[in-house]
């Protein structure tokens, strides 16, 4: 088995780091350059003179979601991020982007999640997956995910193989495999769908805020969820859980790793069929989406070309904000997910120290073209662990 390197160790994390120093500069820098923040600080007011409002999002608003000042501010920060993606003025190209972007947060989130359910991360902080992505709901995923990696990399024994065999390690209870997929699905897709749809036409206001205040509490929503639905399971079952069983060795999770990647790979498959369709050739119901869906809803602004929104005017709020969010979430998903690739191939090089990672390039090229760097990474962890998983087979 494989032994820490500390050459490849300190280029790994300086890889995270750079990307997410980058993504520090792509989100939280240029958003208060360009005046996405601006637009916020206005919308949710700091003083009595300033009512708190939600620029184009349907009234009543709704400000008070717990009823402690502190707790309801940030809500509200996190809140218009979305009422402007969702219910400002916005086009296909902005539509279709902010639904790639949820598919790869999800692929992307779903992985972190894995990492606090293998056997050898119980207890650990990498564990504390709920608290993680509450901290990245609201201090972004490019920042909050790279400290994460570079944590997991110096204390979880899958990252090194002194403390543990790394085979034993990464078992994940084939229980866990399954909670992980349907409390991620409920407490993320559900909330993401109803927050999404026409406010009031179909969703009253209040429900339309209440919908996305839960969301984006869903980490916490999905940890409450899977202990909830593992109870009740092995409350029925009357057994012992097989994550803890000594010589249970649950087989890779393997449904994980394809949902990660069938998510990533077709939300950007098809966006990228719509970019690269002429509106032309499509039947005239449908011309208008695809003319209007370009490479920028794929391939962001650089964060120093990004557009400045006038905010000094009332009636300037709200417009472009859409786009501006959008290049916020481009920034915040692609500099986290270099760091995530970045990661799994250095766990794939402790684990599989006799692979070549070279020979590895075209297959994360490939993968990366077609599904996004998270779709690449999922396919290293994947093979890493279905390698390990063929060779504990062999030793018994």
């Amino acid at each position: 088995m494989g032994r820490q390197s500390p050459a490849a160790l300190a280029v790994a994390v300086l890889a995270i780091v750079a990307a997410g120093v980058f993504g520090a500069y792509g989100t939280l820098g240029i958003g208060s350059y360009n005046g996405l923040f601006d637009s916020i600080t206005n919308a949710i007011g700091h003083d009595a003179t300033n009512q708190s409002h939600f620029p184009h999002g349907p009234e009543p608003y709704l400000t008070s979601f717990t009823g402690i000042e502190a707790i309801d501010r940030t809500l509200m920060g996190t809140i218009a991020f979305f009422t402007f993606i969702i219910d400002g003025p916005q086009t296909w190209n902005v539509t279709l982007s902010y639904w790639y972007l949820m598919a790869q947060y999800s692929a992307g989130m779903t992985l972190m999640n894995l990492e606090g359910w293998r056997r050898s991360n119980y207890w650990r902080v990498v564990s504390w997956t709920g608290i993680v992505g509450v901290i990245v709901q609201t201090c972004t995923y490019a920042v909050t995910i790279p400290l994460y990696l570079i944590i997991h990399l110096f204390t979880s024994p899958v990252a090194s193989s002194r403390s543990l065999v790394i085979f034993d390690g990464l078992a994940v209870d084939q229980l866990d495999q399954v909670l992980i997929l349907i409390s991620h699905f409920l407490a993320f897709f559900v909330p993401a769908i109803m927050m999404s749809l026409p406010s009031p036409s179909i969703v009253s206001p209040t429900n339309h805020y209440a919908w996305d205040a839960l969301w984006q509490v869903f980490p916490l929503v999905q940890g409450a969820l899977h202990t909830t639905l593992r109870t009740i399971v092995s409350f029925i079952s009357s057994s012992p859980s097989k994550a803890h069983a000594k010589d249970s060795r649950p087989p890779p999770p393997a449904a994980i790793y394809k949902y990660a990647i069938g998510l990533c790979v077709a939300s950007q498959t098809a966006l990228l069929a719509v970019i690269l369709t002429p509106g032309s050739s499509v039947p005239d119901s449908l011309s208008g989406v695809f003319s209007e869906v370009g490479f920028s809803a794929l391939v962001p602004w650089w964060p120093w070309n990004t557009p400045i929104l006038a905010t000094t005017a009332e009636s300037n709020v709200g417009v472009g904000l859409a786009e501006l969010t959008r290049l916020f979430f481009q920034w915040d998903m692609y500099s986290a997910g270099v760091g995530i690739l970045v990661w799994s191939l250095y766990l794939f090089r402790v684990a599989c120290p006799s692979a070549s990672l070279a020979v590895r390039v075209p297959k994360v090229l490939f993968w990366t073209a077609i599904g996004g760097p998270k779709a690449a990474a999922a396919i290293i962890l994947w093979e890493r662990d279905s390698q390990l998983s063929s060779q504990g087979l062999k030793r018994e």
